[in-house]
């Protein structure tokens, strides 16, 4: 039964992609890419980076579009999505999105195991798993409920607690929705089962694991851990918790030289790291609508079995607490992307907390009332409890405002230049291709991700003028291709020294005459 308890858990947050892939049923003019948010295609593109320009395990910036960019980087999940692309031959987005299936069970798997480690008792344990996948704050409550004392239409603004609209995810079963940060979440969930366990060479293990696939969820882990360990081998003292505490630290100060000395030693990395750093915070009203639920819970069993805590109780509090120290870090230094140490990390230990007493009162309902109002309270209070991810799910499969789409023209024409793999750099008016291009290509677009292209802004404006008034500078010598829709051709276009590539109904992909014959060595 677990099996189904764990495809179910899983469900809700698929049907966002169900909807996305369905699309091409409603309307036959477009084809579903897999890329439901606009950062997704970046990282295939990384990926396939590897194979091309890489070394076979790091990568550089596919958005760097100079001849020899540094191949500075490395995350093993990335690898994983390169060479599904490369060597499997499998499309981007549908790889994407089976690397997202894999993570998404085993998040709900190691979650599961967590649950029953945590609830000994059976009573209502699966119910609560799905509190724990499902389960929220009160965010769009509180939007609905101010709605309608100010009069507004009922679904107006009704994200605007939710920081990102949603896509910070604060609790820990919306995760699900991004295929890396499901992976991100199973090694969490299967560390959070090693502590418990005390199975220490486990922990240890998943913090490396997670320390080599992101950099923010990375260092989260392996600071709690190091703290953790840290804290196991002042209280016991034996030579297997301070070999245990040692191994952490170097582990993370490993991490800290990769991330903070070597990459910033790179001129080009720190051009973009200067992007990294923004004020993406907090607020303390949303800290408010989205943890307090869960946290008055959390501080009631504290409360309430405060004669007989275990360790574990201890561990889910560090995790809780740091993981808040590191998403309103902006209160001490310089904001990095503060939200990026959100996405359920603060909101699930503390409902992982609450559960013992959460079951109790469940069970002392259940015997005091009549079951079929029992039966109704439950249900409004799962209604409530779930009203953030059943609101999202809605709006997002409503109002897939960030879904990439492609025309059959579109698609064409990145695949053709796929096989012919061209190598050099692209010139695209169409924000969408000349990013896409990338993910689908082996060329280099002049302008991709909007915070990992170089001077980005510049460079848009650069394209723009030559678009609009021809007017080109030194940067245009660097261009190889050319690919615009037929109808966009600029008037004043010289074609002396271009030819036709590739052409069909919509499109055409110039050549540079000096540059015709350039094709990448397939890897």
């Amino acid at each position: 039964m677990d099996v189904a308890y764990i495809l179910i858990a899983i469900a809700p947050f698929q049907i966002i992609y169900l909807g996305h892939w369905l699309r091409i049923g409603i309307d036959s003019d477009v084809i579903p890419t897999g890329f439901i948010q606009y950062d997704m295609p970046y990282y295939s593109a990384n990926g396939r980076e590897i194979f091309e320009r890489g070394n076979g395990f790091a990568y550089p910036n596919p958005y760097d579009s100079s001849p020899t960019p540094p191949i500075i980087y490395f995350q093993w999940p990335i690898w994983l999505l390169g060479f599904g692309i490369k060597k499997l031959n499998i499309e981007p987005g549908i790889f994407y999105f089976i690397v997202g299936i894999i993570g998404s069970l085993l998040c709900a798997y190691f979650t599961l195991l967590v649950v029953k480690k945590l609830l000994p008792d059976p009573r209502f344990r699966i119910l609560l798993f799905f509190l724990v996948m499902w389960g929220g704050g009160f965010l769009c409550l509180a939007a609905l409920i101010d709605n309608i004392i100010h009069g507004n239409p009922i679904f107006f603004r009704f994200f605007r607690y939710d920081p990102g609209d949603g896509l910070w995810f604060l609790n820990w079963g919306r995760n699900l929705i991004y295929p890396l940060e499901a992976i991100y979440h199973g090694i969490v969930a299967a560390t959070w089962l090693a502590v418990l366990n005390e199975r220490w060479f486990w922990a240890i293990f998943c913090g490396g694991l997670l320390g080599t696939a992101h950099p923010f969820s990375g260092v989260q882990l392996l600071l709690i851990l190091t703290l953790w360990f840290g804290i196991l081998a002042c209280l016991e003292r034996t030579s297997s918790t301070v070999k245990n505490f040692l191994v952490m630290f170097a582990f993370t100060g490993l991490f800290l030289v990769y991330y903070k000395v070597f990459l910033n030693s790179v001129p080009q990395h720190r051009a973009i790291h200067e992007e990294w750093s923004i004020a993406w915070t907090l607020p303390v009203n949303s800290m408010i609508m989205a943890y307090s639920p869960v946290a008055l819970l959390a501080a009631g069993r504290i409360w309430i079995d405060r004669h007989k805590l275990d360790r574990n109780v201890g561990f889910l509090f560090i995790y809780f607490l740091i993981s808040l120290l590191l998403a309103k870090h902006d209160l001490f230094i310089n904001p990095i992307q503060p939200l990026h140490f959100t996405r359920g990390y603060i909101w699930t230990p503390l409902c992982l907390i609450a559960l013992p007493l959460i079951q109790k009162i469940t069970i002392a309902l259940q015997e005091k009332l009549h079951p079929y109002l029992f039966r109704y309270l439950l249900i409004m209070l799962a209604g409530l409890v779930i009203s953030d991810n059943l609101t999202f799910i809605k709006d997002r499969l409503l109002y897939p405002a960030e879904a990439f789409f492609l025309t059959r023209e579109e698609k064409q024409m990145l695949t053709e230049i796929n096989q012919l793999g061209l190598d050099g750099v692209l010139l695209s008016p169409e924000p969408k291709l000349s990013y896409l291009s990338a993910t689908y290509t082996s060329v280099r677009p002049y302008l991709g991700h909007t915070a990992l292209t170089p001077q980005y802004e510049e460079r848009l404006g650069q394209v723009e003028i030559w678009r609009t008034k021809g007017i080109k500078g030194d940067w245009f010598d660097m261009i190889d291709y050319i690919l615009i829709k037929k109808k966009d051709i600029p008037p004043f276009f010289n074609r002396s020294e271009w030819i036709v590539k590739l052409e069909n109904d919509k499109l055409i992909l110039l050549v540079r005459k000096s540059s015709s014959g350039v094709r990448r060595s397939q890897n």
